[in-house]
């Protein structure tokens, strides 16, 4: 496949968006079957010998695009297959187009941005309206896509980026503090240093704050204005560095503050968090989106706010430590890590997009194929690197390789896709049942996170009893523990929570959040609980009483649960019910119904609803909030039930034991 690859913002684009270009076009090089001819337009700047250079102005080339629709991409870059324009208003082209738009920040914020940056990009949006697909970094920003070019989201494909491999740092850099803070952005209206400044000089004891980036618009006047606000002298700029003093300052950086207004996707929020640097940031979609719990996250263009989270991290290393290890290691898979290496001879393969698990544990980073997705990774790039592999191989989610040159083992964590067909396109459901069909009958081993799903997969799958174990779940840390009453205060502030309240979970059609929002509504007209927040993606209808609270750090679910009266949640079946099990940590009762694997892991912890509908639900619900008594032993049998749990040492010596067995097998 010749791909015309527009890389003009490696001449004309700073920051993230030059780092994707270099990186997009040094990824799809290293690619089999897949023919690059890079072109790059303007008269300053420098670019590698191998990539074409127009040495015309990129304002008068883009007026030719525009006017007289020449040159074509074929005319730069030959005979080609297919055309992708990086962030850019595209060629004109016969073939094929792909348009990467990273943003659509100037519709949203103009106040951020320059008339000319503005009209660039109203020009950008009006190719990327032909083109067959569009390319952009994170779902938030492909949602603001949808509404703002009114482009169909299905033509929207969301690529999240990976971070820039770093060298090892440089052993001298003489200029810098012994400690100090660190803020890597071009310098810009929307990345914030205004707001940063402000925040820093309310310190009584603060850092200095090195400013790592080069100016962007009103650069100069956003320093003069940091300086006027920066009566303490806390704040330097230092320009574009280095990659290896780069990666000193991240390593030795107390905290990584990020404080934008907006973003299109973050990357050096991804490129701290590869680092393992503790990081405050802005609370916006696109941070919550990469970053989830690894940061501490903060209201936008609020001062005070981000004052207190620098001053709360400077005096806790403990929680700084705490984030950085959230940033290099997130989700269930990464609890278990860290036990299973202490007894197994560990390594993770991983897509070349991600961050590693942990510093302690080797990992080989595998290139994605030309062909998206994770079954191509699974089905080329891990099968290739197995077979000079003399272990075992654990897929934790589904799958195999169809070619296996070692013993396998696959995780199983429900057969929904097998059991309930409507709840997944027919596509993805196809793929799922091929995939698991295929491991269950390959695999020498099999683990489930439950015995529920462990019946299911002998009795649908007719797999040797022996052959399957369970290894059951347990909890992150961040939901052990007492509450923090003043964190869960500001919290429920800026959801605008006052007086009681029950959680409900959004997402997956199984959870049924309208049944958990008409029994609220019932309790709550006979006087009940007044407010029911709904975490999750989707939410729900605005009426009074109910907060939509989007999806919340684990850090912020925590503090909701600890507080809240119950978690009602009516889940038609789980193969697990992490979300329950999180509620019984915090102290938090559970209703719901007898369903899946809840019985196995709430026992007698939970209000269990007899029957199947709202009415059942409600008279369960109504029980647990009016009930003191009753929900106080519910609350004590909960945290009894996580105290005594095995815990991840626990899952994790059951995966080895299956790992050994294998290997017996074979």
């Amino acid at each position: 496949m010749r791909v015309a690859l527009d890389v003009t913002p490696v001449l004309a684009g700073s920051g993230g968006m030059k780092t994707y270009a270099e990186e997009t076009l040094r990824g799809l090089r290293e690619r089999p079957g897949i023919e690059v001819r890079a072109f790059a337009a303007g008269r300053g700047g420098h670019v590698p010998d191998d990539i074409r250079r127009i040495r015309v102005p990129l304002r008068v080339l883009q007026a030719s695009w525009g006017i007289i629709n020449w040159p074509s991409a074929e005319t730069i870059a030959g005979k080609v297959d297919i055309v992708h324009s990086l962030d850019l208003m595209a060629p004109p082209t016969r073939r094929p187009l792909v348009v990467t738009v990273m943003d659509v920040m100037t519709s949203i914020y103009p106040e951020f941005f320059s008339i000319e940056t503005r009209r660039h990009q109203q020009a950008h949006l009006e190719s990327a309206r032909t083109a067959a697909i569009v390319i952009t970094g994170s779902t938030a920003t492909a949602e603001d896509i949808a509404l703002v070019a009114d482009i169909p989201r299905e033509r929207i494909l969301v690529s999240p980026l990976g971070h820039r491999r770093l060298p090892p740092p440089s052993e001298s850099v003489p200029w810098l503090p012994e400690e100090y803070l660190l803020s890597v952005n071009v310098v810009e209206p929307r990345k914030g240093y205004d707001v940063l400044a402000q925040a820093l000089n309310m310190l009584d004891k603060c850092p200095p704050l090195i400013a790592v980036g080069g100016d962007g618009w009103s650069g100069s006047e956003i320093r003069r204005r940091v300086r006027d606000i920066d009566q303490k002298g806390l704040v330097r700029f230092v320009g574009n560095v280095e990659p290896g003093v780069l990666s000193a300052l991240y390593a030795r950086a107390r905290l990584v503050i990020q404080a934008s207004h907006a973003e299109g996707f973050g990357l050096p929020l991804l490129e701290a968090m590869s680092t393992g640097a503790a990081v405050v940031a802005t609370d916006i979609p696109q941070a919550r989106e990469v970053a989830g719990d690894a940061v501490s996250l903060t209201p936008a263009g609020d001062p005070e706010a981000l004052a207190g989270a620098i001053e709360r991290l400077l005096a806790d290393d403990g929680a700084r430590s705490e984030l950085g290890r959230r940033a290099l290691a997130r989700g269930a898979i990464a609890n278990l890590v860290e036990p299973l290496a202490r007894i197994c001879d560990l390594t993770l393969l991983l897509d070349d997009r991600l961050a590693p698990i942990g510093p302690a544990v080797p990992f080989r980073a595998l290139r994605t194929p030309c062909l998206p997705g994770n079954v191509a990774w699974l089905q080329l790039a891990a099968a290739n690197w197995l077979r000079g592999f003399d272990g075992v191989f654990h897929c934790p989610f589904y799958g195999l390789p169809f070619l296996q040159p070692t013993p396998m083992v696959v995780t199983f964590h429900d057969l929904s896709f097998e059991l309930h067909p409507d709840w997944m396109p027919a596509p993805k459901r196809a793929a799922f049942r091929v995939q698991a069909r295929h491991a269950a009958r390959t695999a020498r081993m099999i683990l489930t996170d439950s015995e529920f799903v462990r019946g299911q997969v002998i009795d649908l799958y007719g797999v040797d009893p022996g052959r399957v174990r369970t290894a059951p779940l347990y909890v992150d840390p961040v939901f052990i523990g007492p509450p923090q009453a003043e964190l869960r205060g500001e919290l429920l502030s800026r959801m605008g929570i006052e007086g009681p309240y029950v959680v409900a979970v959004a997402g997956a059609p199984r959870r049924r959040l309208h049944l958990a929002v008409e029994a609220w509504r019932r309790v709550r007209r006979s006087g009940g609980v007044a407010n029911l927040v709904v975490v999750g993606r989707g939410g729900a209808a605005t009426e009074p009483g109910v907060v939509s609270a989007g999806n919340p750090t684990d850090m912020e679910l925590a503090d909701l649960l600890r507080g809240a009266v119950a978690l009602c949640y009516p889940t038609e079946d789980e193969g697990f019910g992490m979300p329950a099990l999180e509620a019984l940590a915090c102290g938090c009762p559970v209703v719901c119904f007898p369903v899946g694997s809840l019985p196995e892991v709430l026992g007698d912890a939970a209000e269990w609803c007899q029957g199947t509908g709202v009415e059942a639900l409600a008279r369960g619900l109504r029980r647990v909030t009016e009930d003191t008594e009753h929900r106080r032993r519910l609350r004590e049998r909960g945290l009894a039930r996580i105290s005594a749990a095995p815990g991840w040492e626990h899952c994790a010596a059951i995966h080895a034991e299956a790992y050994r067995a294998a290997l017996e097998e074979a």
